[in-house]
């Protein structure tokens, strides 16, 4: 039975952190998205002493752009509007 429930936990984990983490994912369809470059010069300079570690750009036009960092040895992702650069959040990586 528990076998039963973490495979469907597993089975719908992006539709329920989708649900769970809506104000990081989706925004409002801007006219201009930033460059990717700007995008993470605005990660840095709220976060100064982290390390980028990848950048996953938006997908569609009202889902935010997703920017890894590594800060005080642990792994974050750091959500990010594409149109006006204000970060929506950061959550912490956990291992596989």
């Amino acid at each position: 039975m528990m076998l039963a429930i973490t495979g469907a936990i597993y089975l719908f984990k992006p539709q329920i952190q989708s649900f769970l983490y809506q104000d990081y994912y989706y925004i409002e369809q801007g006219k201009h998205e930033l460059s990717p470059s700007e995008l993470v010069e605005k990660v840095t300079d709220h976060y100064p002493n982290a390390v980028i570690t990848r950048y996953r750009p938006s997908d569609v036009p009202t889902r935010s752009t997703e920017v890894g960092i590594v800060q005080d040895d642990e792994s974050y992702t750091v959500f990010i509007n594409p149109y006006n650069g204000h970060l929506l959040g950061k959550l912490k990586v956990k291992a596989s």
